[in-house]
């Protein structure tokens, strides 16, 4: 009768503990982040994994918290070590960026391994990214696309991004800009901004589909308002052209200013272009277009 007793009771403190992490998802979901805090962290100390690895979420991004990548490092590492498939793959990212922990690629392939052998797409795209950069393995674009491919075929939008950048670029298949843009397109829709600037890319040159400013303004903005500086550089160079948008130069200028607080050289360049170009357009009619020919993009 005692073994029973003793099951019924570890029974029950499991579905409790499920009905307590249900309750902070759909806290951290809905963006009431301090109740998912308090969820998760109550779960976390107990060794829940899932709770864990949103506590780590939680740390990492500053939500109700003070961002602390540290703390983050932590509660992705307990999770990871009891299992955790999306907390593995987080380990592997920070590795591989140096977050919290210090740069150590291998270390970062042996976590997104772990995370693939649990079928998690997202690891999959990651480990791509390590053979095609030779990051912790020898670089083999074959092999990345094999990654890339499983990825994307499973709708992660990471995945169909590099898949669409291996065909734009001819690593490990042949080159096939339509290829490219068919890919970048899938990822672009789901609000993957790296896949926008790109679809943008191929729009505002022509490759892969017919040149069209006005769709390469419509996907440089989608990612410009993801803060992809890229993005925001050559959102600035069309409206400094008047390409697909009546010319602007206020308008470059704000984009300009945007993607330099982002990290962007370029547009710092081509800011400090239109800046000091500025006070002679109202004696010199001609000046913006002159001014506009100098300006660079990605």
């Amino acid at each position: 009768m005692r073994p029973l007793i003793l099951l019924s009771i570890v029974f029950c403190f499991r579905s409790l503990a499920a009905a307590d992490f249900e309750a902070g998802k759909r806290a951290y979901e809905a963006h009431d982040y301090a109740t998912a805090f308090h969820e998760f962290q109550t779960l976390s100390e107990s060794g829940d994994a899932q709770s864990q690895y949103y506590l780590g979420q939680l740390y990492r991004l500053g939500q109700f918290v003070a961002k602390d990548i540290t703390q983050a490092a932590r509660w992705y590492r307990e999770s990871a070590a009891h299992g955790y498939a999306d907390a593995q793959n987080a380990m592997g990212n920070l590795y591989s960026a140096g977050l919290g922990v210090p740069v150590d690629y291998a270390e970062a392939l042996r976590w997104y391994r772990l995370a693939v052998a649990q079928n998690l797409s997202k690891a999959k795209a990651n480990l791509g990214r390590l053979y095609e950069n030779g990051l912790g393995v020898k670089r083999n674009y074959e092999e990345a696309v094999k990654w890339y491919r499983l990825a994307a075929d499973s709708g992660d939008p990471n995945g169909q991004s590099k898949l669409g950048g291996a065909y734009d670029r001819g690593h490990g298949v042949p080159r096939d800009r339509t290829e490219a843009v068919k890919w970048f397109r899938l990822a672009a829709e789901q609000g993957y901004a790296e896949a926008q600037y790109n679809l943008g890319n191929m729009y505002e040159t022509g490759q892969g589909v017919e040149r069209d400013y006005q769709q390469a303004l419509k996907w440089y903005r989608a990612a410009a308002e993801q803060d992809y500086a890229f993005a925001e550089c050559n959102l600035g160079c069309l409206y400094a052209k008047g390409l697909g948008v009546p010319r602007d130069t206020s308008e470059a200028a704000n984009w300009y200013r945007r993607a330099a607080g982002h990290g962007d050289d370029m547009a710092k360049r081509n800011l400090e272009v239109i800046e000091r170009g500025l006070p002679s357009a109202q004696s010199q009619p001609g000046i913006l277009e002159q001014l506009a020919n100098t300006l660079q993009r990605h």
